[in-house]
Formats: C-alpha cells, structure tokens, sequence
C-alpha cells in the first residue's frame, strides 16, 4: 500500500491507496502544494504576507488581494495619479490628499478652510 493525498472539498486527508491510482489535491490559485499548503501570494507596494491566513496586509493607501490597487480619495479637485498612488493637487492645495490649503492671505484676509 501506498500513502498519498486525496480531495475531500477544503481539506485534503491522508488515504491509503491499494492501488496505483492517482491520490492529488486540486488546490485553489493562490495555494499549492501537495496538501495546498503554500501560500503563493506576492504582496505589492509594501503590503505584508500573512502566511496563516493567505493575505496581504497592505499599507493604508492600497487596496486588494496583492495591494495593487489604488485606496487614495483626491480631495478639492485633485486628480489621482494612479500609477504612483497619488493626488496632483491644485496649485493652492497640497498634502496627500490636496485637504492642505496653502493659499496665503494677505492685506488682513482672514484665513478659511486651513489656509495660513
């Protein structure tokens, strides 16, 4: 008798073979192994494998299975960049976001929204 892997839905047992019939697991995408018990997962843009559980843990910008998605929200009319995972902001915005005004007032304007 031969020991080999067998397919029982999520999990794969252990069976006893007494013939030479082929004994596999037919593992989802992201694992593989004889039991699927490699995570194949290669996380993007800083994202952590989390290999008990088979996820990335990505950086609060990204998004997705593998962090490859842009998570960024440009605010006050700016435009994300989603190559670089960024706003091109406004000329009197800045900050991550473009949430930083940078307009300064002048001749005893009073400043709104942030501005300085």
């Amino acid at each position: 008798m031969e020991e080999r892997w067998i397919d029982s839905g999520d999990m794969c047992e252990t069976c006893i073979l007494e013939c030479m019939e082929s004994c596999t697991c037919d593992c989802p995408s992201i694992y593989s192994g004889n039991m699927c018990e490699t995570c194949g997962l290669d996380c993007m843009n800083g994202g952590a494998l989390n290999e008990t559980s088979c996820y990335c843990d990505c950086p609060h910008i990204f998004t997705g299975p593998v962090c490859g998605t842009c998570n960024l929200h440009c605010l006050n009319g700016g435009i994300l960049n989603n190559k670089s995972c960024t706003c091109d902001c406004p000329s009197i915005y800045s900050g991550d976001t473009c949430n930083i005004c940078s307009l300064t007032c002048m001749n005893g304007g009073m400043c709104m929204n942030g501005g300085t």
